[in-house]
């Protein structure tokens, strides 16, 4: 009898700490950290752990779960309830995936202002890991509208260790995010779509996934779809920029365009994550930016030459107007060395981040990698030489342009 009572004491005092750990409002409640092997880096860690420690490897699925975020030696937040799934296009096929997350409330993550909706972007192609981070660096150097914050975190997902991230705001109609004031639609051209998305082909098949309203009516759609196609046949023909701006916001769009074409993003080349704000009579508004862990040659257009962004969709005919080309090369020399003072500072901010990359490498051994996700890449040999070789391309490509205007 004696022994029983033992089993059960010891069985309810178990019970006890996983109810504590759950119970995200408790006082002096923590979900466990284990960084023995990835010690802490100087940057937040994000401790997530799923009911049941069901496993998260689904983009359409969520998972009930809770999330505390941990500084140096002990949590600096209260557990939070939340849903989590996968999310990506072709990083969700590599071992270290993208994760979405839905808290049960609004809360403000790392001084980001408060909301449900975020995104854990594991950055797996970038080996400096900084390809999102500073491209939005550039972005704010011009008037390219909302972008979305970012901090970098540890990512600790059922006590297993996956890694640096970025906790971004997810891209969503808001006051705080995108706020379309008196546009209606929030379009991504995405070749990437998915079944039961809400969607509008243009006349030469070119996809646009609708994401705000997310029930848009029917006459809505088709005037959206008659805009597009009349764009595209404006374009086809002879055109003054002063004829332009009843189609698109002329600045706006030229400095979307030269971060695009700046960093030869290859999702930017109107493949996907090409966002924009549509209304009726009012032109179309290019952003927010998003996703650019493979430009800059990290996967694909490696080579530092050669034009890529304007021989694209729209751009294709935009840039047959010499006036049109006259207004984008003034915006490049007028930003340049705003820029360049950027690009300098990428050691600063790749040697801020070194400890915890050094953690990332250690669990995901791909510096040395000559392929990712089946397509080439570079090999280092160390962290700081891919840091290097990232502020390198962008070097060669500011003068390759520079030869060029």
């Amino acid at each position: 009898m004696h022994a029983q009572r033992l089993i059960f004491c010891s069985l309810s005092a178990i019970f006890l700490f996983l109810g504590c750990v759950w119970n995200s409002g408790a006082e002096g409640s923590y979900l466990p950290l284990d960084d023995s092997e990835y010690p802490y880096a100087g940057i937040p860690r994000l401790v997530i752990e799923t009911q049941n420690f069901k496993d998260i490897r689904n983009v359409d699925e969520y998972v009930t779960a809770s999330m505390q975020i941990y500084g140096a030696v002990e949590p600096i937040s209260e557990i939070q309830g939340l849903k989590i799934r996968g999310r990506g296009n072709s990083s969700f096929t590599s071992s270290k995936f993208g994760y979405r997350l839905e808290l049960d409330q609004k809360q403000t993550l790392l001084g980001m202002a408060a909301d449900k909706d975020w995104v854990l972007v594991p950055n797996f192609t970038d080996k400096s890991l900084l390809r999102n981070s500073i491209t939005h660096m550039l972005a704010q150097r011009m008037d390219c509208g909302w972008l979305p914050k970012s901090e970098f975190v540890e990512v600790y997902v059922n006590r297993d260790y996956k890694g640096v991230y970025l906790l971004m705001e997810k891209i969503e109609v808001s006051k705080n995010r995108v706020d379309l004031g008196d546009y209606s639609v929030l379009a991504e051209v995405d070749h990437k779509y998915r079944e039961g998305e809400q969607l509008v082909f243009s006349e030469d098949s070119t996809p646009f996934r609708i994401h705000f309203p997310k029930k848009a009516s029917r006459s809505l759609l088709e005037e959206f779809e008659n805009y597009i196609n009349n764009f595209t046949e404006f374009l086809s023909e002879n055109f003054t920029t002063e004829s332009l701006q009843k189609w698109i916001d002329i600045d706006n769009f030229i400095q979307y365009y030269w971060i695009q074409e700046l960093s030869k993003n290859p999702d930017g080349g109107f493949n996907t994550s090409v966002y924009f704000s549509w209304g009726k009579d009012l032109p179309i508004l290019m952003g927010p930016l998003w996703d650019f862990d493979m430009a800059y040659g990290a996967l694909y257009n490696r080579s530092a030459k050669g034009w890529f962004i304007r021989l694209k969709y729209w751009n294709e005919n935009l840039f047959k107007n010499a006036e049109f080309k006259k207004m984008v090369d003034s915006v490049w020399l007028s930003n340049r060395e705003r820029w360049m003072s950027v690009v300098d500072s990428i050691p600063f901010y790749g040697n801020r981040l070194r400890p915890a990359a050094e953690n990332n490498f250690r669990r995901w051994p791909i510096l040395k990698s000559s392929e990712i996700l089946g397509y080439p890449t570079s090999s280092f040999s160390s962290y700081e030489e891919a840091v290097e070789s990232f502020q390198n391309w962008i070097y060669e490509r500011m003068e390759w342009i520079d030869s060029q205007i």
